[in-house]
């Protein structure tokens, strides 16, 4: 065990008192006596976890499924063998990674993606499951990233590197320009949360920006977004970097603002980031530090996504579904192959009981193309209409059983025992399809928002023209489109609370007439855009968050 006097040297060192615990010939001693956290991000996050781990040392378990036993009638649903079904879909995303791909995942139109659809297929058939079906959806034109480096310039102002450093956190903005092949070389200014206020009489006529942006949620939602739109409208910035103000220093994947990426775009996790505006701080006036950026991207065309669904027979005409995504960025566990993992266990235990003790068939969907637009949930609505019609309900598991992560120290973050709470929508309101989830969250001990949501959600939104009723379970965690979203954000037992409550869920509205399932509910009226199959947040979430916009 690591001494006390250790422990506590480290754990000093969150606070950003690094200079207390530097020996006095070290070489970074100089640059700690200017800044205690002015040191390369690579070695400040090292002095991070080294703290952290050593507080960790004396950590709590995570919480055992609270009925995880013989009298559990969903007993035969265990977290470890669907863990193993998330890693096994996860080796796909890392193959990608492997491959060298800068962006790499189970994206759409990707060979991963339709690798691990595959791998779906196999276990759908396997289980003797029917209908079994594995679609090719062509795709749009998509922004691909070819390449991407941005390198703080060596030597290119006092208190920088005599040689570049390469920021390693760095993105490109989904949908960003490329910049010339050799790259784009210009002083970096620091603007701040980059609100017009912030912009007011700054020149950043040839200047890249650098944007604070505050993490909204997930780091995916950030008011980077925001103030790239604005840098964008004055039309004299060259590039903007925005640094994605949340623990850590891992890569985040945005989408550009309403008024379109005209310009190179970057996030930077935040010791990267807080070390450019470091950078910028030592830096005499006139004399700002210069960043080199490189951007290759390119408009890939004839690709195609692909999605697979099952049926498993019931006694009666009428059906229940359940439904998650395939495809996603990095490792994609949270988004979503925890919610792949979750239904491969569903269609499991299901398979394993006779039909006669289900009125219901059960519906397997599992889409692809989800982050181009929801693109197979769309195609399954458009050539699975009489099925949707027989379909009682879908039920969707996205973005489940992530860890809730604490940022209580100092600023840094850590796992907690428990799940980060998710949101529970139920497009009808149907007063008992409410009660059955909530009564399912209680039996389980998932954690969930205390508001129910009256709308399509996640990549359910695509079965939306159907007008097929739609619930489930879906959050946006700290993890959300970002590389730490990992293997080690999921725990079994969490998949094995939200796969044991989604089963309940389903049996308890298996013993209730459609009928009976619509008493008291408030039908969703599918507004005219969406009913060609057309794709964006349904309009009481896009107004909240175009009301979140105008903060900021």
């Amino acid at each position: 065990m690591q001494p006390f006097g250790s422990r506590l040297c480290s754990l000093l060192g969150i606070s950003g008192l690094l200079l207390a615990c530097a020996g006095s010939g070290d070489d970074e001693a100089s640059q700690a006596a200017v800044d205690p956290s002015f040191l390369p991000p690579a070695e400040l996050q090292r002095r991070v976890e080294s703290a952290l781990g050593a507080a960790e040392e004396h950590g709590v378990l995570p919480l055992a499924s609270p009925s995880a036993g013989a009298n559990d009638r969903y007993e035969d649903i265990r977290g470890e063998r669907l863990h193993a079904d998330l890693r096994a879909l996860t080796e796909f995303s890392l193959q990608s990674q492997r491959d060298g791909h800068p962006l790499w995942g189970r994206t759409a139109g990707s060979v991963y993606e339709r690798q691990a659809a595959e791998w779906v297929r196999d276990r759908f058939e396997e289980l003797g499951l029917e209908q079994v079906t594995l679609d090719a959806v062509a795709l749009e034109p998509l922004w691909g990233l070819r390449e991407l480096r941005l390198s703080l310039v060596g030597g290119s102002a006092p208190g920088t590197p005599a040689v570049d450093l390469e920021l390693r956190s760095a993105m490109a903005g989904f949908g960003s320009p490329s910049t010339p092949p050799e790259g784009l070389e210009a002083p970096l200014v620091y603007v701040g949360l980059g609100t017009a206020a912030d912009l007011r009489g700054r020149d950043l006529s040839g200047k890249i920006a650098l944007v604070h942006g505050r993490a909204l949620g997930g780091a995916h939602l950030n008011t980077g977004e925001s103030a790239l739109s604005r840098i964008v409208r004055a039309g004299k910035a060259v590039g903007v970097l925005v640094i994605v103000d949340q623990p850590g220093n891992a890569q985040v994947l945005t989408r550009n603002g309403p008024d379109g990426p005209r310009i190179p775009n970057m996030t930077l996790g935040f010791l990267d980031g807080t070390y450019l505006r470091k950078a910028i701080e030592q830096a005499p006036a006139g004399r700002p530090p210069r960043v080199r950026m490189l951007i290759r991207a390119e408009q890939q065309a004839g690709l195609a996504t692909s999605s697979v669904s099952a049926l498993l027979p019931g006694t009666g005409d009428e059906v229940i579904a359940f439904q998650a995504h395939l495809d996603g960025y990095w490792q994609a566990v949270t988004d979503n192959g925890g919610g792949v993992a979750t239904l491969l266990g569903l269609a499991r235990h299901f398979a394993a009981r006779l039909p006669q003790t289900r009125q219901r068939s059960l519906l397997f969907i599992v889409t692809g193309g989800h982050e181009n637009g929801s693109v197979g949930a769309s195609h399954f609505a458009r050539t699975h209409r009489a099925l949707l019609e027989r379909t009682a309900l879908v039920i969707e598991i996205e973005h489940a059983a992530s860890t809730l992560v604490s940022h209580t120290m100092g600023g840094h973050y850590q796992n907690t025992s428990v799940e980060a709470p998710i949101g529970i929508f139920v497009t009808n309101q149907s007063p008992l399809v409410l009660k059955a989830f909530r009564e399912a969250a209680e039996s389980y001990g998932v954690p969930v928002n205390q508001a129910h949501m009256p709308f399509y959600w996640g990549d359910i939104i695509g079965l939306m023209p159907s007008g097929v009723v739609a619930s489930g379970w879906i959050g946006s965690n700290f993890y959300y489109h970002s590389s730490l979203d990992s293997l080690e954000t999921v725990r079994p037992r969490s998949l094995e609370r939200i796969a044991r409550a989604t089963a309940q869920v389903a049996d308890t509205l298996d013993g209730y007439t459609r009928a009976e399932l619509e008493a008291g509910s408030t039908p969703f009226e599918t507004p005219d855009a969406y009913r060609d199959g057309g794709h964006a947040l349904p309009s009481p979430l896009r107004t909240l968050l175009d009301f979140t916009r105008t903060l900021w």
